[in-house]
């Protein structure tokens, strides 16, 4: 089954990545996941050789639908065969690689991305960081992406993260209708972006995003972290970033 969709989510997870975005055939939101949970680099890139980027349109051969308690938008994509003799296969028969469809030109952007803008204070039903499995085992979400634009969002650099050790994180530090909000970014572009900063809590000008610029930011429901709680708990996190250059002035 292949899906065309445009992608809004683009995030670094420790055994791969994920990607996600909105179908073009007026679907909703689509999570491409791998048959064992990230996906690997052969997944993401395209036929081109490129690495699959944010508001790129991309058509990604899947096997269906495979959603669970957490992230109802999985869909498991097509790609690299698995077990010991996986890699002579598919170096003699190949494997469905994505097809580049297009890219959204940020000019374009707003009249798709603007109706994806969750209004209110509320992510996935609650103010919290995260959601416990226990609960949603109860009541299944209902999704686990969403796509939020708050004013004035700051970032911090810290360490360390659900027990990693001395791992270094981007944080977003934002308000949703008086709700306040601390989520991790694991979008690697925005990740590079942030690098040059030392330890601490900056301002959008640090990062050489103008007053007149537009910040969306896609949101994700994760997949469950046993650390802390044995019943597991699905943090959200910040998947994707999307700048907007000079965009207010249009909006």
């Amino acid at each position: 089954m292949e899906i065309e969709f445009v992608c809004l989510a683009y995030s670094r997870l420790q055994d791969g990545r994920s990607v996600a975005g909105l179908r073009t055939d007026g679907g909703g939101w689509v999570r491409t996941v791998g048959p064992n949970g990230p996906l690997a680099k052969k997944h993401y890139t395209m036929e081109s050789g490129r690495e699959t980027e944010i508001l790129d349109v991309v058509k990604a051969e899947t096997l269906g639908s495979r959603p669970v308690n957490h992230q109802p938008e999985n869909y498991v994509a097509l790609g690299p065969r698995g077990g010991f003799l996986g890699p002579n296969l598919d170096s003699i028969f190949g494997f469905p690689r994505w097809k580049p469809a297009g890219h959204v030109e940020p000019a374009n952007a707003p009249g798709i991305l603007d109706p994806l803008i969750r209004k209110g204070s509320d992510l996935f039903g609650t103010q919290r960081d995260r959601e416990e499995m226990s609960a949603l085992d109860g009541r299944p979400a209902m999704t686990s992406l969403t796509m939020i634009e708050p004013d004035s969002p700051t970032w911090e650099i810290t360490s360390a993260f659900r027990g990693q050790r001395a791992e270094r994180q981007v944080r977003a530090r934002f308000t949703l209708d008086g709700a306040e909000y601390s989520l991790p970014v694991s979008d690697p572009r925005w990740e590079e972006r942030c690098s040059p900063l030392d330890y601490g809590n900056y301002d959008n000008e640090h990062i050489l995003v103008g007053e007149e610029d537009r910040l969306l930011l896609t949101v994700s429901l994760d997949e469950p972290f046993y650390g802390n709680n044995p019943s597991g708990e699905c943090y959200k996190s910040i998947v994707g970033v999307i700048h907007l250059r000079g965009a207010k002035a249009s909006k």
